[in-house]
């Protein structure tokens, strides 16, 4: 199996630089406000590419992409409560688990981005059928 996970990496750290400059500077986002859908439908689009990319090149079975999106999705969406744990933790001296920072509303955008990630990686994976 040989999956190119260097998309996915590049995505990951892009994130997490984002996250990081939120608890650095997070009155700097009130200014993203007006563009927040423009925002959701461009995070959409780079999810979906980012699945295609990392799968392009991989003959993986079904179950194989679907727990790759799965755990990608995982990797993404637990940045944020991770980073408010570590927060907790920096500011007060407090350990919490990050489960008490993981909203019911990440469950739904950690759904949506695995679909998305998934949906790409079919997509690129039968693109990459329809070549060979």
């Amino acid at each position: 199996m040989k999956v190119n996970l260097i998309p996915f990496s590049i995505y990951w750290f892009l994130f997490l630089i984002l996250n990081v400059i939120y608890f650095i500077f997070p009155f700097l986002f009130f200014l993203l406000l007006p563009a927040v859908f423009v925002m959701i439908l461009i995070w959409g689009i780079c999810v979906f590419e980012i699945g295609r990319a990392t799968i392009i090149s991989s003959q993986t079975k079904r179950i194989t992409r679907v727990m790759l999106a799965f755990l990608a999705s995982l990797l993404t969406i637990s940045i944020n409560p991770i980073g408010m744990s570590l927060l907790d933790f920096i500011n007060w001296g407090i350990i919490h688990s990050f489960t008490d920072h993981f909203s019911k509303a990440d469950w739904v955008i950690l759904l949506i981005h695995m679909l998305l990630f998934w949906l790409g990686e079919e997509i690129g994976y039968q693109n990459s059928k329809e070549n060979n």
